[in-house]
């Protein structure tokens, strides 16, 4: 009888404590099924989906997509976009292409019955679109939640046919661009967001 009482006494323990411990806001990039996977694979030619919870803190996400050129930031801004956003969601990048090769950008979020975000189209002139290219996440996502900071990169080069390295960790710490870490690059992408 004793066994029966300290078993539910140490099961209503559990069952509070789990109850008052809260989620953690985060940001990370998303663990797709392999049908998942399939879909985007035969949709898009290129994607990144990144998942996030930041409870009751904030009510909107800005996701802002920059270009440089040799480190020089481009005054046009490829996309900027606000949407409301609920609790938990996701962020979706992907691309497609044109039939001359130049890329769709297509940048949204999802959140509870909310969506928003655009598709903005680049026009790539012949050596660009011939160029090595690297698509990269940031590595750091997951190490602790920050309100804003960058997605991801995406850089081409004339130089590197291989694009052996990503561009390093430091790189992604801060939401403000380290511009000497990409002025060797002909183009420069910069995905970023703000929670607010």
């Amino acid at each position: 009888m004793k066994k029966i009482v300290y078993y539910f006494l140490g099961l209503f323990c559990f069952m509070m404590i789990t109850s008052c411990v809260h989620q953690q806001n985060y940001i990370a990039q998303a663990e797709l099924t392999d049908r998942e996977l399939n879909i985007l694979d035969n949709t898009a030619d290129k994607y990144f989906i990144f998942d996030f919870f930041i409870g009751e803190d904030y009510d909107e996400v800005e996701l802002k997509m920059e270009k440089f050129s040799f480190g020089t930031l481009q005054e046009e801004l490829v996309d900027h976009s606000i949407i409301p956003i609920e609790k938990d969601g996701m962020i979706v990048f992907s691309t497609s292409k044109t039939r001359r090769d130049d890329p769709i950008f297509n940048i949204t979020a999802h959140s509870q019955d909310k969506i928003g975000g655009a598709t903005t189209f680049q026009t790539f002139d012949e050596e660009l679109s011939s160029m090595s290219s690297r698509w990269d996440s940031n590595p750091l996502l997951e190490q602790q939640f920050k309100d804003e900071g960058i997605l991801l990169s995406i850089c081409y080069t004339s130089t590197d046919p291989t694009m052996g390295e990503r561009l390093p960790d430091k790189f992604y710490k801060k939401s403000q661009i380290n511009i000497d870490l990409i002025k060797e690059f002909d183009v420069v992408f910069i995905l970023k967001y703000k929670f607010q």
